[in-house]
């Protein structure tokens, strides 16, 4: 199922090719994990363009999740809108929505007492597959390299929503993440 998503929205990029504007490999970290992954933007007009990317999230949670120690990956890819300031060159607000599927190993430490002493540690072990809409809504500066290639910093706010749980709860909540593109402008 993971597969065939990702076929579809690579598809639908590459029937998007012929007219895009640019390409970019796109990295973004956050407190939990970084994703980088392959974006593709199609201009409307001077001021708004479309993008497509597939990426992958590779997260370690740490104690911050639902669980003691959350941590894992999956694949993904998103849609959105990007509009270009027309007062501050180069400056663009986008908003987004992601879809991430996503296979969560975690475990869990339950302290067992005993009626006669010592208490130990017994670790629990277990994994979730989630499915997490994250929608973000944030701004890039595009820092033109040459003619065609640019730098493109961004900064984004959004939240991960679990809309589909297999196996026990896992973290989701509010996302800060920083990015940056490396693109291609097609002429």
């Amino acid at each position: 199922m993971k597969l065939l998503i990702l076929v579809i929205a690579f598809s639908f990029s590459l029937i998007c090719a012929s007219a895009q504007t640019s390409i970019s490999m796109e990295t973004q970290v956050y407190p939990a994990g970084f994703l980088p992954g392959l974006r593709l933007d199609y201009a409307i007009n001077d001021k708004v363009q479309l993008f497509a990317r597939g990426a992958f999230n590779f997260t370690n949670r740490r104690d911050w999740g639902v669980q003691d120690n959350e941590e894992g990956n999956g694949a993904g890819f998103g849609i959105g809108a990007e509009f270009k300031n027309s007062r501050i060159k180069n400056l663009s607000l986008n908003i987004r929505a992601d879809l991430w599927f996503m296979d969560i190993d975690y475990y869990n430490t339950e302290t067992i007492c005993p009626i006669v002493p010592p208490c130990f540690d017994l670790r629990i072990n277990g994994q979730s597959d989630v499915t997490v809409l994250q929608p973000t809504l944030g701004f890039g500066y595009q820092i033109p390299i040459s003619n065609s290639f640019f730098l493109k910093p961004s900064l984004n706010l959004g939240y991960e929503i679990n809309i589909r749980t297999k196996g026990e709860d896992v973290g989701e909540g509010a996302i800060f993440l920083g990015g940056v593109q490396l693109g291609y402008r097609f002429y």
